[in-house]
């Protein structure tokens, strides 16, 4: 099942803060992706998906809107 990450961090009851601690990235970053502000590297879009078992799909962070 493909979702976004701000819905990800809702559904499992992370915070930004949390979820930047658990995979080693700035809050601003995580909040940036999950608001679609910014995009993340290719690097970082993997580790997301690492992090979520898969729920939230690199190739899904990487698309342009």
């Amino acid at each position: 099942m493909n979702m976004e990450l701000k819905i990800y961090l809702v559904k499992n009851r992370y915070t930004v803060k949390q979820f930047s601690e658990k995979i080693g990235y700035s809050r601003n970053q995580i909040s940036g992706i999950a608001n679609r502000k910014i995009k993340p590297s290719q690097r970082l879009a993997r580790i997301i998906e690492t992090a979520t078992n898969g729920d939230v799909k690199a190739e899904d962070l990487l698309k342009e809107e």
